[in-house]
């Protein structure tokens, strides 16, 4: 019957559209078995034609001039994020990672207790090599200040970080692609600030996403086998694992990435031939061969630690577990902890932090996914996503602390800009002409103002940002916890430092000046060097007599005064503010002020008494003189 419905013949078209929407060649599926063979040569460039139409924002072109406005950006950018190092403030969690290096250290010198880095809750999930090298020089060049430096190590990569995900785009699409992935990331102030104050987090990300770009290079170069890109694979995965176990995440990606790309291209049905399983064990031979070098090696390197066997699917969870679970936080307007974390927490997070363009860049990769397709292999677009979702969805049931959060964001976030930065080359490549596409170009310049100002006007509070969806700082304020760990701090105590100075610490220089505080522990490294300072934490009082100063943060202070603009009070000498919301202030304590006043007036009365005496005496010992004489 002619209208009978046939649905064999109909599962039949379905599987061959299929297959044929997702392929993208011609040797997909083919009948012969891949035959792993070594080389070592390294991988050749990728083909690369040359137009003389640099300024065309067409697929057709080249679109050289994004490869120059990306060297000329990078250059810049360099230079920016070193000098903005040296002014942010300095965390708790980089306070109690340098004690735990100091243990570390120690323990190699033979220094006092040389065991006593065994008993602290990094031993087991951190093996701070960086940190450790840092601190080693810093001790013998007798450095002043060691988290300038680690401040500058930390920008150092974070660049490196931005070039080298920059250059996976340019092997995977072109150019133009880089272009937008360098200038994603670095329009994003939470990504940038973070880049610039936390050595830990971003060499573990540096090493995270060094490692997902040679599985990729690897998958590609399948069945050639190439040593070189072995080695980098290996070497990547000990860079990430320098600073947290949570790095042996990496080997499920390599099994995972492998095995799913030879399952893909080779015959299934000659599973059972000798051909097939033969390749087959060559490629797991490699695999747990490379497994082994690496949890080898990690073991060597990591004696001083104390074991804790994690299996690679679970290692991500580590950076959720640590450090000791913190106090309540506020989030969407709740006070959250364990009890009552949102499953949702990091995804609403993300959602809220990061700017509007590069969203809508992450919605145009699903959007135009076929023009990835199209240009990519299906397994390249696999590695993409399931890195970044495999990575949300293990970090997303533990509860975070602010101090675990920007581990796992700065280890997230790239991804998410890599599937950003490739919806927006979709969507060009998709529309194919110039002019529609300089409009795009035109409008992602637009929406990126925003961030950039923030950017420009609230550095050394780069990472304190939230976009348009959440309506702004102004509209956060209150809702969320704005400093994790009072960041502000370098910026509020060497401004008081100053404001003594200026304003009797010459005129009284035995006088010990008592500041307190409600910020974190590291407040006390700015005042180490001045012996003039005495500081203490507590609680704010208003009517507390023993302090000179108080420094106090918001993060410290009730939502409600905080929605109701009942703070600072307007007896703060200086307030710190971003987008007109106060971070911090500083108050002057009157009662001591007058009291020292008095003091001071008292003891220059009696000096200037005993100093008319003296004179007095003079006088009249030289009168009875002259009166001998004559």
């Amino acid at each position: 019957m002619s209208g009978k419905f046939n649905i064999t013949g109909f599962i039949k078209h379905t599987v061959q559209k299929i297959i044929n929407w997702f392929s993208y060649s011609h040797d997909m599926f083919d009948d012969e078995v891949m035959n792993f063979r070594i080389s070592k040569k390294r991988q050749s460039n990728l083909r690369y034609k040359a137009t003389r139409d640099l300024f065309s924002m067409s697929i057709k072109d080249t679109d050289d001039i994004f490869k120059y406005i990306l060297i000329v950006m990078m250059g810049v950018m360099l230079v920016v994020m070193i000098l903005m190092s040296q002014h942010v403030g300095i965390s708790d969690r980089e306070v109690e990672q340098n004690k735990y290096t100091e243990l570390v250290y120690n323990h190699f010198h033979h220094i006092g207790d040389s065991d006593a880095y065994k008993d602290h809750p990094y031993a087991k999930t951190q093996a701070q090599y960086i940190d450790l090298v840092i601190y080693s020089i810093g001790k013998i060049v007798h450095a002043k200040d060691i988290f300038v430096a680690k401040h500058l190590i930390s920008a150092i990569f974070g660049w490196l970080l931005v070039l080298y995900l920059s250059i996976l785009m340019r092997r995977a699409y072109n150019w133009r692609a880089a272009f937008f992935t360098a200038a994603f990331m670095l329009i994003s102030p939470r990504f940038l600030g973070y880049a610039i104050s936390s050595v830990t987090d971003v060499t573990f990300a540096f090493g995270f996403v060094f490692t997902i770009t040679q599985l990729y290079y690897f998958c590609r170069e399948i069945p050639v086998i190439r040593i070189f890109r072995v080695i980098k694979i290996i070497l990547g995965m000990l860079i990430a694992l320098s600073t947290f176990n949570a790095g042996f995440v990496l080997i499920h990606f390599l099994f995972v990435f492998s095995l799913l790309n030879f399952l893909i291209y080779n015959p299934i049905r000659k599973f059972f031939t000798t051909a097939y399983l033969k390749s087959l064990g060559t490629l797991l031979l490699l695999l747990f061969g490379i497994t082994g070098i690496v949890y080898l090696t990690h073991a060597i390197g990591t004696h001083f630690l104390v074991k804790s066997l994690v299996l690679p699917r679970d290692a991500l969870t580590l950076l959720t577990v640590n450090y000791p679970v913190a106090e309540n936080q506020l989030f969407a307007g709740k006070i959250i902890g364990p009890d009552n974390f949102p499953k949702y927490y990091f995804i609403h997070f993300l959602f809220i932090t990061i700017p509007l363009v590069v969203l809508v860049g992450f919605v145009l990769f699903f959007v135009f996914i076929r023009s990835a397709i199209r240009t990519l292999k299906p397994y390249s677009i696999f590695i993409f996503l399931y890195t970044f979702f495999f990575c949300i969805h293990r970090v997303r049931n533990n509860y975070m602390t602010p101090e675990t959060l920007r581990a796992i964001y700065f280890s997230i976030y790239p991804l998410f800009i890599l599937i950003a930065a490739g919806g927006v080359e979709n969507a060009m490549r998709s529309i194919n002409d110039k002019y529609t596409n300089t409009v795009v170009v035109g409008l992602i310049a637009l929406f990126s103002i925003l961030p950039i100002r923030h950017i420009v006007l609230n550095q050394p509070l780069t990472f304190i940002y939230f976009n348009e969806l959440s309506g702004g700082i102004h509209n956060a304020y209150s809702k969320y916890t704005i400093q994790y760990d009072n960041e502000a701090n370098k910026l509020a105590c060497y401004w008081l430092k100053d404001h003594i100075k200026e304003n009797g610490w010459d005129s009284n220089p035995d006088y010990t000046w008592k500041v307190a505080t409600n910020g974190n522990q590291a407040c006390g490294i700015f005042f180490n060097s001045d012996k003039n300072i005495e500081l203490s934490h507590q609680p704010f009082v208003k009517s507390d007599t023993t302090w000179d100063y108080y420094i106090d943060f918001c993060n410290d202070v009730p939502p409600a005064m905080l929605r109701n603009n009942l703070w600072p009070q307007d007896t703060s000498i200086k307030t710190f503010r971003l987008e007109n919301m106060p971070v911090a202030a500083i108050y002057c304590n009157e009662y001591r002020e007058r009291q020292r006043f008095v003091c001071d007036s008292i003891e220059k009365a009696i000096n200037d008494s005993i100093l008319q005496a003296q004179n007095a005496l003079l006088e009249e010992i030289g009168a009875t003189i002259y009166n001998h004489d004559r």
